[in-house]
């Protein structure tokens, strides 16, 4: 009986994070020069495109953003000549 409980908990739980991202405010803020934004799940995701060719995505965690891998993207979309 008690699984039962815990069970109901969280479905209720994930019912109401699921429902909450759906409502996603629109953003407020102004994306960094370059950077451009695609609607996802209601949310504004932010990306970067540099270079031509195949495409590699770079996907950092929080609280980083892009800028943790500037080091990077451009000896990557250089390509190999």
């Amino acid at each position: 009986m008690m699984w039962r409980a815990s069970l109901a908990t969280v479905m209720t739980v994930a019912t109401v994070l699921l429902t909450s991202c759906a409502q996603t405010p629109p953003r407020t803020w102004e994306l960094p020069v370059g950077a451009k934004a695609l609607r996802v799940n209601g949310y504004d995701m932010a990306y970067v495109e540099r270079g031509a060719g195949q495409a590699i995505v770079l996907v950092h965690g929080s609280p980083l953003d892009y800028r943790y891998f500037a080091g990077i993207m451009e000896p990557l979309s250089a390509g190999t000549g």
